[in-house]
């Protein structure tokens, strides 16, 4: 995507816009009717409001200071919240439904004392399409307060306001220009900037629809695709307001960089699994490219200690070990589909506190040409020794070597217990062990000379420290890959918002500018059907709407993300009730979302979720909390200490030495092993009173040096010899 900031003038555009305002009384509310543009195109305020028709009404509401909107009901179901701001006393709005200016309201929601951070809705299935209603927004106890609305549904279009509608289409001419030989680009993400940030999808068709009210200039712009195989021809539109025109064209070409696919997979598992407890997994492949993949095979990695209960129907598939690949098929440009599995941990609790992690990866029979190597390419590997001993192998797997030094770093549950840097020659690899007591262990260290990192965990080596694995981020380097890993838990709340990475340690810390994974769970505990479910959640200004990304979910839905509310809608969903289908009467929803961008340390990021069932109040979910920080250890080069005398038994060696301490200590030796030309080998930690035992592994046969660090101090040194 090109610099929002370039905004070439293609035409010039126009939007008719009415002199409406909100109204003292419910009669003058007639002079004027609002339709969704109009509502929704500016913040308003109640400061100023005086009259006060009624003393109560819906039984609940005492006036203040109101105001009134009147507008036609489009015969959808009523579906209005209202967001509140600067306020006065910081309690908030209260608003009402009216038929008319004599009868009493049809429904309220009263607000609450402090409650002005909290978002209110409105909603009611019944209004008469055609028909003239009224709104009133009044102070919670006499406050005034800047608020806007959100109108899901249910308001019709009056004469006045405008709208911007447009298409994405994809170039099949090479002309930068839309014609009807272009075919549709479904769900790419258009914005609309102005006094507020807006964010739909395309429809299946291509097309988007934005109403806009205020007379003000508007951008309009299609924000990046990932893949990198697209360019917008005209990536963000200057829509002027100022003169006379209804309906204004906006529309987009995406043209092709490159003619070959990128096949992409996204996995969405439930925020947790529980025992005996049926949970769904759904797999979400797709098409970046630019032209069809060809033969799509979609592998899924379940982890074996989970029951399958239900597979992808009518796909032909074959089992190697535990990884399950599907043939799906050819697949066209911007398109995606999603594997729908149903599985279960075994009822004896036997996983009970451990992480269990999903995989998946596509192939496809064309996929773009291959691009040789040439520069160096980190993997790394855990695993657990004899049930006593993690080793990590960091290994070159590159076409080159590191021309400069990269960095490693190891974590202990929430501690970082290491980090140093290294070179290593390409095919070349080292080891790191450490002794294990049921920790969850992690390495982290550049990838390659991008920047990128990579990283593995283990856990469950000689012992079992629960929660740990997803405190950080997890490896993801590639579209055509995915892994996600969910804890085993006991209770649960069946109505909550999670967050991947959950954040290290109590304080919860996260690195800036690290993206965030968010699933919102939902479970109908009532005693009926739930045909409609509606999450709507306000991002913290510490997140950046332009980059939001929807994942998977548990069922179909639609979604938009006006300035920091994302809604998300389930309708119809057809959700049974908990005492009818546990199995099947929860849901959720996923979604990735960058910080803003650097964020300093001490950063505070929060927030919850509303989750609303048919006509029913809002669950609010717990608060999901991240601290911004980095962890870290005293690093520097070793003080030299007295060297103590180390024995070095069965030196020279064949397979393995042993390192004897000639006095006691009561703290950890660390064992460095290096090649003569001073790169690290291996790193051995030796816990206090106790020998070092030195394998040689996939050492090859030559000298080494070594030294023993205690406590910063340099205690020992010498040569090892492998033969």
């Amino acid at each position: 995507m090109k610099n929002l900031l370039l905004l070439p003038l293609l035409f010039t555009t126009h939007l008719l816009f009415s002199q409406c305002f909100p109204a003292e009384s419910c009669e003058t509310a007639n002079i004027c009717l609002f339709n969704k543009a109009a509502l929704e195109s500016k913040t308003w305020n109640n400061t100023f409001a005086t009259g006060d028709y009624f003393s109560t009404i819906c039984g609940q509401i005492a006036i203040h200071n109101d105001q009134w909107f009147g507008f036609i009901a489009s015969g959808d179901p009523l579906d209005i919240t209202v967001i509140a701001s600067n306020c006065a006393n910081g309690d908030g709005l209260q608003i009402a439904l009216m038929e008319s200016c004599t009868v009493d309201a049809f429904t309220c929601n009263p607000g609450g004392a402090g409650s002005a951070s909290d978002p209110l809705q409105l909603f009611h299935p019944g209004l008469e399409a055609g028909k003239q209603y009224f709104l009133i927004i009044d102070g919670w106890v006499s406050d005034a307060c800047d608020y806007n609305f959100i109108v899901t549904s249910g308001i019709g279009e009056s004469t006045s306001g405008g709208k911007i509608t447009g298409t994405v289409r994809i170039d099949q001419n090479d002309d930068c220009l839309s014609d009807s030989t272009d075919l549709p680009a479904p769900n790419v993400p258009v914005s609309k900037t102005g006094n507020y940030a807006f964010t739909i999808p395309t429809k299946a068709d291509g097309s988007y629809t934005f109403y806009q009210q205020d007379t003000i200039d508007v951008v309009i712009s299609v924000l990046p695709i990932p893949g990198g195989a697209w360019e917008v021809c005209t990536d963000s539109v200057l829509v002027l307001g100022d003169t006379l025109q209804q309906v204004d064209t906006v529309n987009f070409v995406l043209k092709p960089l490159v003619q070959c696919p990128i096949a992409t997979v996204e996995l969405g598992p439930a925020p947790f699994l529980r025992a005996c407890l049926t949970s769904k997994l759904v797999v979400k492949y797709g098409n970046y490219g630019t032209i069809p993949a060809e033969n799509m095979r979609v592998a899924v990695v379940i982890p074996n200690e989970l029951e399958i209960l239900q597979k992808p129907e009518n796909l032909p598939f074959t089992q190697q070990g535990d990884t399950l690949i599907f043939e799906v098929g050819n697949l066209g440009p911007l398109a995606f589909n999603n594997l729908t599995f149903l599985v279960r941990p075994p009822c004896n609790n036997g996983l009970f506190g451990r992480t269990l992690c999903f995989e998946s990866y596509v192939k496809i029979n064309n996929p773009c040409p291959e691009v040789a190597i040439s520069h160096p390419k980190i993997r790394l590997q855990a695993e657990c020794i004899g049930d006593s001993t993690v080793q990590f192998t960091l290994t070159n797997k590159g076409g080159a070597p590191t021309l400069t030094p990269f960095k490693y770093l190891v974590y202990k549950n929430d501690q970082l217990v290491a980090t140093q840097t290294y070179t290593l020659d390409n095919g070349a690899s080292f080891t790191l062990s450490y002794p294990a007591a049921g920790e969850t262990w992690r390495l982290e260290s550049d990838r390659d000379d991008t920047g990128a990192r990579t990283t593995v965990f283990i856990e469950g080596c000689s012992g079992l420290t629960p929660g740990q694995a997803n405190m950080y981020w997890l490896d993801d380097p590639d579209l055509d890959h995915d892994k996600k890993c969910r804890d085993v838990v006991g209770s649960y709340d069946p109505n909550g918002k999670f967050a991947f990475p959950t954040g290290v340690g109590p304080d919860h810390i996260l690195p800036a500018n690290a993206p965030l994974e968010y699933v919102i769970h939902f479970q109908n505990t009532g005693n009926d059907t739930a045909f409609r479910v509606l999450l709507r959640d306000v991002l913290p200004n510490t997140l950046n709407p332009l980059h939001f990304r929807p994942g998977a979910a548990s069922h179909p839905y639609t979604w938009q993300l006006l300035n920091h509310t994302l809604d998300v809608v389930f309708d119809p969903i057809i959700l049974p009730d908990t005492f009818t289908n546990k199995a099947a009467s929860s849901g959720w929803f996923q979604f990735f979302i960058d910080q803003a961008a650097d964020l300093p340390d001490g950063t505070l990021i929060q927030n919850a979720a509303a989750i609303y069932f048919d006509f029913n109040a809002p669950i609010i979910t717990d608060t999901v909390w991240h601290n911004i920080g980095q962890l870290s250890v005293q690093v520097s080069q070793p003080k030299t200490a007295a060297l103590i005398r180390w024995n070095v038994l069965g030196n020279p060696a064949a397979d393995r030495c042993v390192f004897q301490r000639n006095t006691p200590t009561t703290v950890v030796t660390r064992l460095e092993l290096y090649h003569l030309d001073g790169k690290l080998a291996h790193v051995l930690e030796i816990a206090p009173g106790t020998n070092g035992i030195l394998e040689r592994s996939n050492l090859p046969a030559g000298m080494y040096l070594f030294r023993m660090v205690e406590a910063g101090a340099v205690t020992g040194s010498g040569k090892v010899m492998f033969n």
